[in-house]
């Protein structure tokens, strides 16, 4: 079959059940952040915690604790616990980008 008559694969219920998934981890790791703290909560924890495997946490959240951190603090800041990541476009003067320069400002800092 000629790679031109390939069509592109598409399901809205793959697309819907990937991202009811995305949620589900996403609020677990905000669970554990608040209730553990960033440092001592682990991408393993937040897999047990939403009932996934470790692998299902990297694919949903490709940066880790990191974006998962972030997508929690964006989550949380907005009160948008729906709105797909995408759908969402940083603003210049965002509270949230500047939360997350200062934090990691502050973790080079402890770290150096």
């Amino acid at each position: 079959m000629p790679d031109s008559a390939k069509r592109p694969y598409s399901s809205p219920l793959r697309a819907e059940s990937a991202r009811r998934t995305r949620l589900l981890v996403r609020d677990a790791a905000a669970r554990l952040f608040a209730e553990r703290g960033y440092v001592s909560t682990t991408v393993r924890n937040v897999a047990e915690a939403a009932g996934v495997s470790t692998r299902t946490v990297f694919t949903a959240f490709p940066g880790g604790k990191a974006e998962l951190f972030h997508e929690a603090l964006h989550a949380a800041i907005q009160g948008d616990t729906d709105a797909a990541p995408a759908a969402r476009t940083p603003r210049d003067g965002d509270p949230v980008e500047r939360i997350l320069e200062q934090m990691v400002g502050y973790s080079t800092d402890v770290l150096e």
